[in-house]
């Protein structure tokens, strides 16, 4: 399972890069908010490196719980970047 955590954080700091990347490019407000989002990425791979599977688990459990509909679209979201980084990998 700790696994899975790595490869969820490796995904999680490609995309954290590729939004830093693309928000340089971008004007300045546009810029504000991608350095925004890649900032919050970071928090996320922080959170998953200091985490233990257990943990993660358990929070997240807990959030779907709070949060239902945003919990599917959450999902559709990892679902949709571990897609598309497992097909890139090929």
């Amino acid at each position: 399972m700790d696994g899975a955590v790595d490869a969820v954080s490796d995904v999680l700091e490609r995309g954290k890069d590729g939004l830093r990347d693309r928000a340089r490019d971008a004007g300045d407000s546009l810029h504000r908010a991608g350095r925004g989002a890649a900032r919050s990425w970071s928090e996320s791979v922080d959170y998953f490196r200091a985490s233990d599977a257990r943990d993660i688990v358990t929070d997240a459990r807990n959030w779907a719980q709070k949060h239902p509909g945003k919990s599917l679209i959450a999902v559709a979201a990892i679902g949709f970047f571990v897609g598309r980084a497992l097909r890139k990998d090929d």
